[in-house]
């Protein structure tokens, strides 16, 4: 009896003890949910916010430079594109066509000095002409790309391609560097775009074209 006695006696404070414990892991609950949970989210969503910065940040630096341009390099690089000559500028309007009629897009045209040591027949000896040397950046797809070399080596115009060099692209970089290429009809998202570097040259029709 008395054993039972001192159960039921005891028996009261622990459920006191359990009671309190309940309620103050329920504050706790409580207090996690309504402070501290928005609290962590909200640093979350700031540390998203960093790191897209940052990401933003290395991408225009990557693109941009803060170093001062040399104004002499620049008006270099830009004489280098503007044509001289009525047969430069013929010979431009000729590689946009066949570039229009290719699906490719002619992304940079510059003059250069005519290489005189040829390994075959080029435009110069088969006219005995002076001949106009001009490298070119084109942005396409493989298949338009070799369109674009056969159709210029098919052209009214004798045209011979010197050599040229193939790179791809990942999209970010093609529509980053090259947005106008997928303007184009038949450009597509799902097939690699690629870079070509051509090097090629043609020649003067007349001693008024001449450079």
């Amino acid at each position: 009896m008395e054993t039972e006695i001192k159960q039921s006696r005891t028996s009261p404070k622990r459920e006191l003890i359990l009671l309190i414990a309940a309620i103050g892991l329920a504050v706790n609950a409580a207090i996690w949910f309504l402070y501290a949970a928005p609290y962590l989210e909200k640093l979350d969503n700031a540390k998203l916010t960093l790191d897209q910065a940052e990401a933003e940040s290395v991408a225009l630096r990557s693109e941009y430079t803060l170093e001062p341009s040399n104004p002499a390099d620049d008006e270099e690089a830009l004489d280098s594109r503007m044509p001289e000559t009525l047969a430069q500028s013929a010979v431009l309007k000729q590689l946009h066509e066949i570039s229009a009629q290719s699906g490719v897009l002619l992304a940079n045209y510059a003059k250069q000095a005519a290489d005189s040591d040829s390994g075959g027949q080029t435009a110069a000896a088969a006219t005995n002409g002076q001949t106009m040397a001009f490298t070119l950046t084109l942005a396409g797809h493989m298949e338009s790309l070799t369109v674009f070399l056969e159709r210029l080596q098919q052209y009214d115009r004798l045209y011979t391609a010197k050599s040229w060099s193939i790179n791809r692209l990942d999209t970010a970089e093609a529509k980053r560097s090259y947005p106008g290429v997928y303007d184009i009809a038949g450009v597509s998202d799902n097939k690699p775009i690629l870079l070509m570097h051509l090097a090629a040259e043609t020649y003067a029709y007349h001693s008024a074209e001449k450079p």
